[in-house]
């Protein structure tokens, strides 16, 4: 049957959103059917569960962050040939200015500290005796409240900008365990971002790039909702597997038969599929989490982000307990017919 061009241009999409559907869904696509084949060959009467993951990212309210005004007279810098703080302060004025999205005020707020000190500089040499002490002491005591500001500035952009809030808590994915998890660049983009707090220069275009880095990835997201998803199906499907284990004694040929299957199920689909994406987890945890809690750790971030961050490290640390927990109970059910892992 030949497609008409309507219909084809109609299927193209189609295709796409049932690609984008499958992205990351390594995990849950695998643990189910490792549910499936495991209560079968066990006899195991009961249905696969498909664990639903929220996360509760910190409100509007809990994240906000005041950042004291601070005003310099014009005469202050009018007076100093060279001096580009007119320009700066135009341009803040201006509708574009006055939008203030986290990422645009920090690199504005570094730019005017850096020429409020050069301002400062050139103050020493290209003006009047007579108004000199007055000018450069405006200007100093404005650079002291602008340093004093900017960890709230960039407290304001860990905390309240979009990129990092969706990198941090909204995405449908989980850890697939290759490069489309983006390990590499969410690192870079987290070690940027806690370094320009002191002293890297910054520009727009640079903060850009690595803010649209964890937004596209959302490496944290998904990693945050890999180790609740794993948390509530494995403690399911553990307590399932002790009270087998308790009853079972590996009495007979059958059971063995049974138990050899069962092996080749778990080489299949826990050894092949879901250790593998455990191991990705633990190397990304181990990197991300650290870096994380630097970040959240600073007196500028709201508490309710730091408990959201230390929770995760503990959500983490229960995971690995319940993974553990898994693969000691596999070993139990193995050793029982005096059968090993494969791997």
């Amino acid at each position: 049957m030949q497609i008409k061009p309507f219909n084809a241009l109609l299927i193209v999409p189609f295709l796409f959103t049932l690609m984008g559907c499958s992205e990351g869904q390594r995990l849950p696509n695998s643990f189910e059917e490792y549910q499936k084949r495991m209560f079968r060959v066990l006899s195991i009467n009961t249905d696969p569960i498909q664990p639903q993951v929220n996360i509760d990212f910190p409100a509007g309210e809990q994240r906000r962050v005041t950042i004291p005004t601070v005003t310099i007279p014009l005469r202050d810098f009018y007076a100093i040939n060279g001096c580009d703080l007119a320009p700066l302060i135009a341009q803040r004025n201006t509708a574009l200015g006055k939008v203030e999205y986290p990422s645009r005020r920090i690199v504005y707020e570094a730019q005017l500290r850096n020429t409020l000190e050069n301002c400062i500089a050139l103050s020493d040499h290209n003006i009047d005796e007579g108004e000199h002490s007055t000018v450069k002491s405006g200007l100093e005591n404005a650079l002291i409240q602008k340093r004093l500001n900017f960890p709230m500035t960039w407290a304001n952009l860990i905390q309240n900008s979009d990129s990092i809030r969706l990198g941090l808590s909204f995405d449908q994915r989980f850890i697939q365990g290759d490069e489309t998890d983006g390990f590499v660049e969410t690192t870079l983009a987290l070690q940027y971002l806690n370094n320009i707090k002191i002293s890297t220069p910054i520009t727009h275009s640079e903060i850009e790039r690595h803010l649209a880095h964890i937004e596209q990835f959302r490496l944290p997201a998904r990693l945050f909702r890999t180790t609740r998803y794993l948390i509530t199906g494995l403690t399911h499907v553990n307590a399932l597997l002790k009270i087998h284990n308790n009853d079972f004694i590996c009495a007979t040929a059958r059971d063995k038969k049974q138990i050899n299957i069962f092996k080749n199920v778990m080489n299949q689909f826990f050894i092949q599929e879901l250790q593998p994406i455990a191991s990705s987890t633990n190397r990304y945890a181990q990197v991300v989490l650290p870096l994380l809690i630097q970040i959240f750790e600073d007196t500028h971030i709201n508490s309710a982000m730091k408990t959201f961050i230390l929770n995760e490290m503990d959500l983490y640390n229960t995971y690995k307990q319940k993974f553990a927990a898994h693969v000691s109970e596999l070993q139990t059910l193995l050793n029982r017919c005096g059968l090993q892992p494969s791997v």
